[in-house]
């Protein structure tokens, strides 16, 4: 699932999601019927491994987006997210 949700954002670089978004973007892109938890889960382990950004708000939904990779930083590619799992 993590690669699944990499991939999208990276083809979609400015998408901003909720966890219910991304859980339906993903059994439409894909057919995976992922629960909401595991979807959860997948976010914050991107989070952790600062692919993805975690933006929260007391007026709207928790939002998730890709990270943004300065000039000086490398971002890594898809094929490095399942080595650390």
């Amino acid at each position: 699932m993590l690669t699944e949700i990499l991939a999208y954002l990276m083809a979609h670089p400015n998408a901003k999601d909720t966890v219910d978004g991304v859980q339906c973007w993903c059994k439409l892109q894909g057919g995976s019927d992922y629960d909401r938890l595991q979807v959860q889960a997948a976010l914050d382990a991107l989070v952790e491994r600062k692919w993805l950004v975690k933006r929260e708000s007391q007026r709207g939904p928790t939002l998730y987006s890709r990270k943004r990779v300065g000039r000086d930083n490398k971002a890594g590619s898809l094929g490095d997210v399942g080595k650390e799992q």
